[in-house]
């Protein structure tokens, strides 16, 4: 009886992100950025990896989600931030390096223990502190402590040659997954690889160093499969292109100390139980002219600055001047400025909204899911919906469709129909002949060229369905996801 073994390397994880991108080899490494936030704006000039879903927020990030210490919970701190890494091969080892960016949101909310042992809640808004320059001081220099990461990963865009010399070499009956070569790692990362600085300081790559453990620990190879660690070492190591399948912060840590002082401080100061020090108090100078802000009317206000605010009443974002008169009470649950024109974009409930400077709702559209929107780097707005998920065939393919409306000066100016493929992520195989396997060399010939053509067959089946839907929908006017952009739907 033919006897064959299988060996299935794969990763099973919760609360990553989903990515797309990859990051190229470049002089022999790999260097690029981890985006943790889906529109992150840290990682200009390097090959960026993004989350696959526009929606999915690291949940580390996600505001909603508290970090907690000794019952007491901080969320909202976090607001962009982006992991850099450099990896690549010395002579007999893997090397790495990292840094780590950051942006706090401009506020945190903090449920804590008071002195006399009673529960209370408190938001701090960042603005708020800029009378008392000790506590705004002291904002700026919060930073985390300790960060934990998780990269699930593979290499990809391996040469013809060196992936048909790799099977030969190990009797590999099958190709390595659908991908082409989707065997995946986990690299645990913890944070002593980290330097970390205050919210918008720029951080220092860390010294490089070969990674401790060597490959089993980079690639974190279970036990069970180590016998086979020199085969998954020289297909991760013939890769041109770094594939990163999926990432998160594992663990972060906060020095709550920092947020509870600046909370009871800030009561106190509020209160008048206690008397800001000299160093706290803001000379007055001249007193703001009254009429100014009271004597403009919309038109006067359309041409000049205003800003979102977060309304800790009602719990909603509005819109006032930069001297804080409120133009719009909060009402939106997220509100985002365009970074060169003066209108917002925002949403509440499934509507989404474009305002003009003053708050006035210039265009509504309510949808049946939540879209996804975000502002664009030369002034426009933008709003993308999913409108269709129809899986290939019998196939591990989708094809999706969608709109997607653009924005110049508050106006809807372009609506495109897009498609694009995806597959969701699985996990890699590999099939290796066994050593006990009693065929003959003419007969695992035979069985591995049935095996390839079978496998072509189904290759070709899958790319012609693909094209036939492709084809369809480019026809009926839809084109391709990846030509949408804030560029090109102009």
């Amino acid at each position: 009886m033919k006897k064959t073994t299988c060996i299935i390397i794969y990763i099973l994880f919760t609360s990553f992100i989903y990515s797309q991108g990859s990051i190229p080899i470049n002089k022999k490494s790999f260097t690029g950025a981890l985006e943790f936030l889906p529109d992150g704006k840290l990682a200009e000039g390097y090959s960026r990896v993004k989350s696959a879903s526009p929606m999915h927020i690291d949940p580390v990030i996600n505001p909603d989600n508290s970090y907690i210490e000794d019952n007491q919970q901080m969320k909202g701190m976090l607001g962009d931030a982006v992991l850099f890494l450099e990896w690549w091969t010395t002579a007999s080892s893997p090397a790495e390096r990292y840094k780590f960016d950051w942006t706090s949101s401009g506020y945190f909310e903090v449920n804590y223990i008071d002195d006399k042992g009673q529960n209370k809640y408190q938001r701090i808004d960042r603005y708020k502190l800029e009378k008392y320059p000790n506590l705004l001081q002291r904002f700026d220099n919060i930073t985390p402590i300790d960060i934990n990461f998780e990269i699930t990963f593979h290499t990809g865009s391996i040469p013809d040659q060196d992936y048909y010399d790799f099977r030969k070499k190990y009797k590999i009956m099958e190709s390595l997954g659908s991908a082409g070569y989707a065997v995946n790692y986990t690299r645990k990362l913890n944070g002593d690889f980290i330097l970390y600085k205050p919210s918008r300081k720029k951080q220092d790559w860390i010294n490089p160093g070969i990674v401790q453990g060597g490959w089993n620990t980079f690639l974190n190879i279970p036990e069970k499969y180590q016998d086979k660690e020199s085969r998954l070492i020289e297909l991760f190591k013939m890769g041109t292109t770094l594939e990163v399948s999926s990432f998160r912060i594992s663990s972060i840590k906060w020095r709550m100390s920092d947020f509870i002082y600046i909370v009871k401080k800030f009561e106190d100061y509020e209160t008048g139980k206690e008397k800001p020090t000299a160093f706290d108090e803001v000379a007055n100078g001249e007193k703001e002219n009254k009429a100014g802000d009271g004597f403009w009317d919309e038109t006067d206000l359309v041409d000049n600055e205003t800003e979102s605010f977060y309304d800790e009443n009602k719990r909603k974002y509005g819109i006032r001047t930069l001297k804080k008169k409120i133009l719009l009470e909060g009402k939106y649950d997220e509100i985002k400025k365009s970074p060169k024109e003066k209108f917002y974009i925002a949403k509440k409930d499934k509507t989404l909204y474009v305002l003009n400077n003053t708050g006035k709702e210039v265009y509504q559209q309510t949808f049946n899911e939540f879209p996804n929107y975000g502002t664009c780097n030369d002034g426009g707005l933008w709003i993308t919906e999913v409108t269709e998920k129809n899986q290939v065939g019998n196939y591990n393919y989708y094809i999706r469709t969608g709109n997607q409306y653009y924005f110049r000066q508050g106006k809807l100016n372009n609506t495109k129909k897009w498609f694009d493929s995806y597959q969701p992520y699985t996990q890699g195989t590999i099939f290796v002949s066994s050593g006990n396997d009693d065929r003959t060399y003419a007969q695992k010939k035979a069985d591995e060229e049935r095996q390839e053509a079978e496998i072509e067959r189904e290759i070709k089946d899958r790319n012609r369905l693909l094209g036939e839907k492709t084809n369809q929908l480019k026809n009926n006017g839809y084109v391709s996801l990846e030509s949408v952009s804030c560029k090109l739907i102009l």
